[in-house]
């Protein structure tokens, strides 16, 4: 614990004026005519648990819809790393256009394009190059006859590589970038029951090109290698027209119909947003603890 007010840069990140790391509390908004008013007072702040949090590096709490904003914090706290806990806190000013990168606006307007897709409907014609399957199930069994399948995990462990090598900042938020996409792609696919079995898996093939090419978005900018951008956007492609794809086999995609098309579930951009581990927060009381 410290009681001294710190001076370096702090931030808070928020979704729809709310915290959005394992609480909702509602914080007051700057205006123009200046700041928000302070929160009411945390006893005993604790980073994780209890009190008002604010972080040093708002991109490695990024979600779907953010906003940042400058704050400040006073009274006791305490820290871990760029993860402050304070006793109250408020905000200063609307810094997201300053802080939030192009690369990131990019993610998140592909996530929300993903609840209008129409998936599985065959809307477009079949690329001549695919290998056509009726089901699921028979691209599955034809895959592994194969035996020559390419493990997308492969391009997966490529970009993570990449972004690693050359901007480490953005690790934490591609993590959160895959995980919102991957959500939100499983939601639109997903049956309610009153369809075939495999539409579960269906939905786990959606969402695993999903959060690829999210993290193909979170790249921009970066030099990542041709060959894994181009197969990324192959897959992806295939969802786009209203197919599923099982896998990549020698080289060529084998891709699926479904002969019962669903209703489309539009996704919960809100609930998609996952990245760090959440604190304890119930947004009710002041004590309540919260993420960044």
């Amino acid at each position: 614990m410290d009681k001294r007010e710190t001076r370096q840069p702090m931030w808070k990140v928020l979704v729809d004026g709310r915290a959005c790391h394992g609480g909702e509390y509602r914080y007051s908004l700057p205006t123009d005519g200046g700041p928000g008013a302070w929160t009411e007072q945390a006893e005993d702040p604790l980073v994780c648990r209890r009190g008002y949090h604010l972080t040093t590096k708002p991109m490695e709490w990024a979600k779907v819809g953010m906003r940042v904003f400058e704050a400040t914090g006073v009274g006791m706290y305490s820290f871990d790393r760029d993860k402050f806990a304070f006793e109250r806190v408020r905000l200063i000013r609307d810094a997201t256009e300053e802080i939030v990168p192009g690369w990131w606006r990019k993610v998140e307007a592909f996530i929300n394009k993903l609840s209008h897709l129409q998936w599985m409907d065959q809307h477009d014609a079949p690329d001549p190059t695919w290998r056509m399957f009726a089901t699921r199930d028979q691209a599955s069994d034809a895959a592994w006859d194969a035996e020559d399948m390419l493990n997308v995990l492969f391009h997966d462990a490529s970009i993570r590589t990449r972004i690693m090598a050359d901007d480490h900042d953005r690790e934490f938020a591609h993590d959160a970038a895959g995980t919102a996409a991957g959500y939100a792609a499983r939601v639109g696919v997903r049956l309610d029951g009153a369809y075939e079995d495999q539409d579960e898996s269906i939905a786990s093939d959606a969402a695993c090109d999903a959060r690829i090419m999210a993290y193909v978005l979170a790249c921009d900018g970066l030099l990542l290698d041709d060959a894994c951008l181009t197969h990324v956007l192959a897959r992806m492609d295939v969802w786009r027209r209203g197919y599923g794809l099982y896998g990549d086999v020698g080289g060529t995609l084998y891709v699926y119909r479904r002969d019962r098309v669903h209703a489309l579930h539009s996704a919960d951009v809100r609930g998609a947003n996952s990245g760090r581990s959440p604190s304890r927060d119930d947004g009710t009381n002041a004590a309540s603890g919260e993420g960044p």
